[in-house]
């Protein structure tokens, strides 16, 4: 893919994304109970190759003086002061001979930050954690940005931020760019709580997971596909139904959101409930101890705000 033109390269592209999905579904269906070509051995099987294949490599990394940062079956994220493109070439080389498996290096990073579980503060997640590389390329996995029931009000606040944090080289320059994102911010928390918001920017998509007469609480998604149905929209599990929260804690479900496809100008949106989301997408930026983004709310130019 690097080495090839730009047609071709998307060829290559769309062709490794399909190999993948299919190995997913291959992996997943091998424990599924209901697979009719599963089977709970072949799962376990590969999980312990997989598991054996990466404390080899975690091991050849430790003996030549990298930290393991992160690991997952597919990836390792190793560190060490002072070493260069060639020593991580030539640890990927070394291990690719003892584990008899291709890898390769997708990019050295200027930083990652591995963002904390939602349950216990104190422990990473493999699955939450923003990486900027030396070309100022980022990658992110887990942040609202990337889910598909994120108001783009939401996701466009996170891809600004980030826009931002990727210029930065090191510590002391990340909390001067986190500086200028907590004005953008602000910015965005002004303009929830003064209105000035287009309602398309407001709207979350859900997919259904039930029919709507068969969810049995009534959930925001719930209340908006009962919405939908009794204006005799036919829906099925699956499909994805949009809509904007007009007062979440209202006592009457309905008056909790209205279905997008049903606005009608007169409804106004929950600005604290959006205003939350906005907090919630924010969070995982004040890292490092640079702060957080309590007390900034707490501060007198955003109480002036809100």
């Amino acid at each position: 893919m690097r080495e090839a033109p730009a047609d071709p390269a998307q060829r290559y592209k769309l062709q490794r994304e399909s190999l993948k999905w299919l190995l997913v579904c291959c992996f997943g269906y091998t424990g599924y109970k209901n697979a009719r070509f599963g089977k709970i051995e072949a799962h376990e099987a590969i999980n312990a190759v997989a598991r054996e294949t990466l404390l080899v490599a975690k091991e050849i990394a430790e003996k030549r003086g990298f930290e393991l940062l992160h690991a997952l079956v597919d990836s390792l994220y190793v560190r060490k002061n002072g070493a260069t493109r060639q020593d991580y070439e030539r640890l990927a080389r070394e291990i690719e001979e003892q584990t008899k498996l291709p890898i390769a290096i997708e990019a050295i990073y200027r930083y990652a930050v591995f963002l904390p579980s939602r349950q216990f503060e104190s422990l990473p997640v493999p699955n939450r954690f923003f990486c900027v590389s030396e070309d100022g390329t980022l990658k992110v996995r887990g942040l609202e940005l990337r889910r598909h029931d994120t108001p783009p009000i939401v996701r466009r606040m996170q891809a600004e931020v980030l826009t931002i944090l990727s210029e930065a080289q090191d510590f002391e320059s990340y909390a001067s760019k986190l500086a200028v994102a907590r004005e953008v911010f602000a910015r965005y928390l002004e303009c929830i709580k003064e209105g000035d918001v287009g309602i398309e920017d407001l709207v979350i998509s859900k997919r259904l997971t039930r029919s709507p007469r068969d969810y049995q609480k009534a959930s925001l998604t719930a209340v908006a596909a009962q919405q939908l149905f009794g204006c005799e929209v036919k829906l099925r599990p699956g499909q994805v139904i949009e809509y904007v929260i007009t007062d979440a804690d209202a006592a009457v479900p309905n008056d909790r959101v209205r279905a997008y496809a049903l606005w009608e100008g007169w409804h106004g949106y929950d600005r604290a409930k959006y205003r939350d989301l906005l907090l919630e997408a924010f969070k995982p930026f004040e890292v490092c101890g640079i702060g957080r983004y309590e007390e900034d709310l707490n501060s007198k130019k955003l109480r002036n705000l809100w």
